[in-house]
């Protein structure tokens, strides 16, 4: 009894995650402001606005800290997640200014313009300056803390979910007040699949929710998609 007692607890897996993330993202309210959208006659990006709907990849780690969720529930864990994930909503091109703007004026884009201006004395009538910029690549980068809570510990699959976590959200281009951070909560649920040893499979859908906008920038969407996670 001694010598079992004295040997090591042995472990079919490990409960600590390191995860890769990726899949369809969107967000709530297309942007259009003074970088991005239809401010100024002519300044047509498609609709006039940039797209609702992109793409996201991301990683992130769980870290386990508790089996049971401190005596309350059996086989249900709480894990510590950290995360980062990277938004691309698309880039649009420029088109010109509105008929009839003359040499020197602000053109489809005004920080372009105002690049070409700076570079040059002046830039033809109708054009967005292009001599250094002319088009606009809309992204966002979110970093979340959150508790996860998973159930069915000692099962192959495990659903989980996030009843709300923390995000801070930063935004390229930056408003028309140049700001660039905005905080809000994050809300998610999936599960996974441990295919072979310590490699897992899994789903996830995800909302953040700001109340508020980066001087009228909406940052408040969602992402689905899938993951692979690698226990340690």
């Amino acid at each position: 009894m001694s010598s079992v007692k004295s040997k090591p607890a042995h472990r079919d897996h490990h409960d600590n995650t390191i995860f890769f993330r990726g899949g369809f993202a969107r967000n709530d309210v297309k942007r259009n402001d003074l970088f991005t959208g239809n401010q100024f006659a002519g300044n047509a990006l498609g609709e006039g606005r940039t797209n609702k709907d992109g793409w996201y990849v991301g990683a992130g780690f769980d870290f386990a800290l508790t089996d049971d969720i401190w005596g309350a529930m059996d086989n249900t864990q709480v894990l510590a997640e950290l995360m980062f994930e990277y938004k691309n909503f698309g880039a649009k091109n420029f088109q010109g200014a509105a008929p009839g703007a003359t040499p020197g004026t602000v053109g489809a884009n005004p920080a372009c313009t105002l690049i070409n201006l700076a570079a040059a004395d002046t830039v033809a009538a109708g054009q967005a300056g292009t001599a250094n910029c002319n088009g606009v690549t809309v992204s966002q980068l979110s970093l979340t803390a959150a508790p996860k809570i998973k159930f069915m510990k000692g099962s192959d699959f495990r659903p989980w979910i996030i009843p709300v976590g923390l995000g801070i959200h930063i935004v390229s281009p930056p408003s028309n007040g140049v700001t660039v951070l905005n905080p809000g909560m994050m809300f998610g649920a999936g599960a996974d699949y441990r295919l072979w040893k310590d490699i897992y499979l899994g789903v996830d859908t995800r909302y953040h929710l700001t109340g508020r906008s980066v001087d009228g920038i909406n940052t408040d969407g969602l992402t689905a998609g899938g993951y692979v996670g690698i226990g340690f």
